[in-house]
């Protein structure tokens, strides 16, 4: 190991997008590289990206990324925390202690000079067990849980009419979020797709297109696309595991009373975006979850988990985020 440093900068170094695309992430028989990063850079809001580095060589990142939040109504500055990552050949030495207390450092340093509430989030597996422990002893607490599932159309069609607006706020869409802990900047680089009529939106969510290189599924899983989807174009334009497409669905909204439109609403989505797949993330403790899952199959037994940890940056903060409230808080990169 030669001699470690580490810069914060606000541009990406020209480095930084390939760095991130040869890293694999993952856990649990499941592995995959980000692909498009450069594309998926424009959803964050204003970051700051921690480097680490071997001489001129980056071995490992780290972004904050402050974004316009709501909590119980009350506006709160809320930094993402994501793409925690360092070179393989790093990951048993000081490397990632060293990116995260730089890290914290600085979103101390955050807290401590704004006058208002300042806290920190991210999302991990529920069975990222490694993950959980480093960050729970970084001051971390699990705060609520988001079901990630993936929606899968074979045929996708242009069931229903659907209505694209670009970067719209949330705040405009006065919706029903004011109870939760709400990232109010999520429509950054992001479109909304609506299903309209004369009452106004019907349906509709944030869409973002993420892609994936799926390094390993599982062996049983690697097993299965080998013999039954490599072999045959058809199924590779459903499912092609060196560059996985999908649109990843927040902040969705259904009127009451529109339930059932929810099965057409998804396959006119994913035929206007061109994909196969959606992915779906909702706190299962939200007012839409309850709604899917009393009128759908949805259950929170099939689909990932993943945890949403938050860290107060200051006391405002804490004071704030006391009492558990439904979450639209979504992973930037995913």
């Amino acid at each position: 190991m030669g001699d470690l440093r580490i810069t914060s900068v606000k541009s990406p170094p020209d480095e930084l997008f390939p760095f991130l695309e040869s890293i694999i992430f993952g856990h649990a028989g499941v592995r995959y590289r980000r692909l498009r990063l450069a594309h998926r850079w424009a959803q964050f809001y204003d970051p700051t990206i921690v480097c680490l580095w071997d001489k001129t060589e980056l071995i490992g990142c780290y972004v904050l990324d402050p974004r316009r939040c709501l909590a119980k109504g009350k506006p709160v500055l809320g930094v993402y925390r994501g793409l925690l990552c360092v070179h393989p050949a790093y990951r048993r030495t000081e490397a990632s202690t060293l990116l995260m207390q730089q890290a914290r450092q600085e979103l101390k340093q955050l807290g401590e000079r704004t006058s208002e509430p300042v806290f920190s989030f991210g999302f991990v597996e529920a069975n990222n067990i490694p993950s959980l422990s480093l960050l729970t002893r970084q001051g971390c607490e699990p705060f609520a849980t988001l079901n990630a599932r993936l929606i899968y159309r074979q045929w996708p069609k242009p069931t229903v009419p659907l209505t694209r607006v670009d970067n719209v706020s949330i705040t405009e869409l006065a919706l029903p979020y004011a109870s939760s802990l709400c990232d109010i900047a999520d429509t950054r680089g992001k479109m909304r797709l609506s299903w309209e009529d004369e009452q106004g939106e019907r349906i509709g969510a944030n869409v973002a297109i993420t892609a994936l290189s799926m390094e390993t599924l599982g062996s049983l899983n690697d097993w299965l696309v080998r013999w039954f989807v490599l072999p045959f174009p058809f199924a590779r334009r459903r499912f092609n595991p060196s560059e996985f497409v999908y649109a990843s669905l927040s902040y969705v909204y259904i009127r009451p009373g529109c339930e059932s439109d929810w099965a057409s609403f998804v396959t006119a989505l994913t035929h206007s975006q061109g994909v196969h797949y959606a992915q779906l993330l909702m706190d299962t403790q939200g007012a839409v979850w309850k709604q899917l899952a009393e009128h759908t199959r949805f259950s929170e037994e099939s689909g990932e988990q993943l945890n949403v940890l938050v860290r107060p940056e200051n006391e405002r903060a804490r004071l704030l985020l006391a009492d558990r409230a439904p979450v639209h808080l979504y992973p930037v990169d995913l």
